[in-house]
């Protein structure tokens, strides 16, 4: 029988996967480019359609109102020079199985909690590319002035699931979900798609 909170329970397990994943990406190396950017967001598109799709149905409904991110990211890579075409070639990765609302909690502790740091690399790349809440910084702006209030209320719901029916699922799920991102998130030699990210400054200006 576990008697550690959830919440703790879900932060020691996922905290070696999760620290090896931002070791990994290192996304505020100063030789990182727009293009790899862009690539980047394709990889975070091919990853979430499969994660939502698995959402759609087994999540509570209620919890991920406000919560889906694909529309997101499609339109950052499309305003970074991605057309439809292009867009809708990109093949799904592969995430965790979810069967359950418990594994959807679990695999929704990652996404979320990644909010958090989105914040700080949008500022990052704001200052970096000159990327806009309108023009590449969707995804990572996704919620705006509400992300710490969407981080508290998903906080809030791991009450019902803090059970020994439920708890280890949750755990699991957010464990497989880091390192199934672990293994699909870092950039290949070859840029994923057919994308040119022919964005120019004068196009990043304007959509400001």
């Amino acid at each position: 029988m576990h008697l550690l909170p959830l919440r703790t329970r879900l932060k020691d397990s996922t905290h070696d996967a999760h620290t090896a994943l931002e070791r990994e990406l290192d996304l505020l190396n100063p030789a990182l480019r727009l293009p790899d950017y862009c690539d980047l967001l394709a990889r975070f598109y091919a990853y979430y359609l499969p994660l939502e799709a698995s959402l759609q149905r087994t999540a509570d409904r209620q919890l991920m109102a406000g919560r889906w991110k694909c529309t997101a990211l499609a339109d950052d890579l499309r305003s970074l020079g991605m057309s439809s075409t292009e867009l809708r070639s990109i093949a799904p990765a592969a995430t965790p199985p979810l069967r359950s609302v418990a594994d959807a909690v679990g695999a929704l502790y990652v996404v979320e909690g990644s909010t958090l740091g989105g914040m700080i690399l949008a500022r990052h790349f704001f200052a970096r590319f000159g990327l806009t809440s309108r023009c590449g910084l969707a995804f990572f702006t996704c919620y705006g002035e509400r992300t710490g209030e969407m981080w508290q209320r998903y906080l809030a719901s791991l009450a019902a699931y803090d059970n020994p029916r439920d708890a280890d699922r949750v755990v699991a799920a957010a464990v497989s979900t880091f390192e199934s991102l672990a293994a699909w998130l870092p950039l290949p030699a070859e840029p994923l798609g057919a994308a040119t990210h022919n964005i120019n400054e004068s196009e990043r200006l304007a959509a400001r």
